[in-house]
């Protein structure tokens, strides 16, 4: 496999905090099947051993990490575990996003912040011995619809204004649609299974069908199949909810990203937009996202996201 720097894709148990808990922003972060299946330590290992080329079996040493959006309301990320001597983060995207190294910098120097908390050692940084910290290790998982390569690393000093020697964050971003990185879903079965469950849903919306009858089309697919099959029997309504819940929010953004690009067009095409918008916008509430949620994910005020909805 080559490695080449390219854009790196986008599109979401927790470390302890005294904060209080928001149920409407909380149900948002579980509200992702790849956070849902990976939550499970056996899984979580699993993907290390396959990401890390290792064979660990004492699944008592490892700790899920994932920061959690209850604790940082501006920032969250999808796994994050920490196993004898290495903190690997791994995020899952479906749409290109340049900014990967950046964010991951944030994710760690949090996650970082709350092992020194954890170990006691938030003061010793300051004295005279060297603190040790786990290694870091960071993977970006695509499976979106972009032909992209099937390994590349993106470098943080490509955003530098100027140059900076001796300063760099990278992102390694692994493509794991059909015939990318075999290796690496045979090694992982349950990345491997929820690779085949989103290539089948999205083979099925590109045909024509209705997301929602594409979701249930290839979770009956993959269960005769036996991909997931115990999960998805045992969670099928959720399931369902957290890919349609993923969608709406992808198509909030897109449409956000779209409205700006179409700044100066006529009105009626505007108001074309804003109904649509609006629709969207009852979708997911429909689905038991909370205003505060879909305020943070498209900019809109509270007063904005109660109008669409006729409580204003």
């Amino acid at each position: 496999m080559n490695s080449a720097s390219h854009p790196v894709p986008d599109h979401k148990s927790q470390i302890s905090s005294s904060r209080p808990a928001s149920p409407g922003i909380q149900r948002r972060y579980k509200d992702r099947l790849f956070c849902s299946l990976f939550s499970d330590k056996e899984n979580a290992l699993s993907l290390f051993n396959a990401l890390c080329g290792t064979q660990y079996t004492d699944l008592g040493s490892l700790s899920v990490v994932t920061l959690s959006d209850t604790i940082y309301l501006s920032m969250k990320n999808d796994l994050a575990v920490c196993f004898h001597d290495r903190l690997l983060l791994t995020e899952q995207q479906s749409s290109v996003n340049p900014n990967m190294p950046l964010r991951g910098l944030m994710y760690f120097g949090k996650s970082y912040d709350a092992w020194l908390h954890n170990h006691q050692l938030e003061q010793a940084v300051y004295g005279r011995s060297l603190v040790k910290i786990p290694a870091p290790a960071y993977y970006v998982l695509y499976n979106g619809t972009e032909k992209m390569p099937e390994r590349s690393v993106c470098r943080l000093s490509d955003a530098f204004t100027r140059e900076a020697p001796g300063y760099e964050w990278t992102a390694t971003f692994l493509n794991i649609n059909a015939d990318s990185n075999t290796e690496l879903l045979q090694n992982c079965p349950v990345l491997d299974g929820y690779a085949k469950f989103c290539g089948k849903i999205q083979r099925l919306h590109r045909q024509g069908i209705l997301m929602e009858d594409a979701v249930a089309s290839a979770m009956e697919e993959c269960i005769r199949e036996g991909t997931l099959r115990s999960y998805l029997l045992k969670h099928r309504s959720e399931v369902k909810d957290m890919i349609l819940t993923e969608y709406d929010e992808e198509r909030f953004a897109a449409f956000m990203r779209e409205d700006g690009k179409r700044e100066g067009i006529q009105q009626g095409m505007q108001k074309g937009m804003q109904q649509e918008r609006q629709a969207l916008i009852r979708r997911m509430l429909s689905r038991r996202c909370s205003v505060e949620q879909i305020c943070a994910l498209t900019g809109f005020s509270e007063d904005e996201v109660l109008e669409a909805t006729g409580k204003n």
